[in-house]
């Protein structure tokens, strides 16, 4: 769970950096960049 959360950018807004399309269960838009989730792991 820890893990989930730490590769949760924000709550989706209309800016998204990512489609909303590909994550439609998810409540957070996640991280897609991989350096940026590998920072949230770390």
């Amino acid at each position: 769970m820890l893990a989930l959360k730490a590769m949760a950018r924000q709550r989706w807004g209309d800016n998204a950096s990512v489609t909303r399309e590909a994550y439609r269960k998810c409540w957070y838009e996640p991280l897609a960049d991989p350096e940026e989730a590998a920072l949230g792991v770390r």
